[in-house]
This record gives C-alpha cells, sequence and structure tokens, in this order.
C-alpha cells in the first residue's frame, strides 16, 4: 500500500519524475517486506523484518494473534515484557489468512516443545496479559 501513496506524492509534487522514483521505491518497499516473517530454529524463534531477531524459546513468555475482519495480528512477548509484532500472513490486502490458527498453533507448539524444562512463567509479565495470551 505505501507503494501507490509514495508514487502519488511524488507525482503531485514534481511531476513525472517524482511518479517514476516512487515507483521504483515502492517496489523495492514491497519486494524488501515481502520477505518479512519468522523462522523456527530448535532453541529460538527468528523474526525477520527491518532487523533479524532470535528470542531464546526460553525467553518467550506469550505467544498470541487476533483476527478481526480487515486485519490480522501476531505477537510474542518476551521475558522482559517487550512484545515483538510478527508478521501476520494475509490472503488479500484485506483478508485474513485462512491459516492462521493453524501456523500459529504450530509456532506456539513448537514454543511449549522446545522452550526447556526450566521455562516458568513470569507473573509479573503474565498479570499484564489477557487471559488468553497467558501460557497454560
Amino acid at each position: 500500500m505505501a507503494g501507490p501513496v509514495v508514487a502519488l506524492v511524488g507525482l503531485f509534487m514534481v511531476g513525472f519524475p517524482g511518479l517514476l522514483i516512487g515507483i521504483i521505491v515502492g517496489l523495492g518497499l514491497y519486494v524488501w517486506s515481502s520477505r518479512w516473517g519468522c523462522t523456527l530454529d530448535t532453541d529460538a524463534i527468528v523474526i525477520e523484518a527491518v532487523a533479524t531477531r532470535r528470542i531464546p524459546w526460553s525467553d518467550v513468555q506469550a505467544i498470541s494473534y487476533q483476527i478481526s475482519r480487515l486485519s490480522t495480528a501476531a505477537t510474542i512477548v518476551d521475558k522482559k515484557g517487550k512484545v515483538w509484532m510478527l508478521r501476520a500472513p494475509a490472503h488479500s490486502s484485506f483478508a485474513p489468512d485462512p491459516l492462521l490458527r493453524t501456523k500459529m498453533t504450530e509456532i506456539e507448539n513448537f514454543w511449549k516443545a522446545h522452550r526447556g524444562s526450566d521455562w516458568r512463567e513470569m507473573s509479573s509479565i503474565a498479570s499484564g496479559l489477557q487471559p488468553w495470551q497467558r501460557a497454560e
């Protein structure tokens, strides 16, 4: 969505050269952001976005997702209480991926299997989470 906006702003500001630059920048942003996502390793979840982050499974306190008619949100909360947004897959521009529940359940099951026997839920973080976000 950012590509067309950049192209229109470029067109109105400087004419055809601005439109051309806006299209190039928009395509670049689209290709770059299409590579964002996450990878599950046995010791960490790797979040690929603007910067790549590795969060060890033992540091993950919660995994949750929300689906509405127009959007999806997938998040991970680490032991410091920081919320990490995952790129929630979309079926189209305004429709959530019908497989989101399946994908998030797979991530949650992988976390539970690989977080280690010494993992403990931190009550200070769990108390701030919604009931459905808390670990069982």
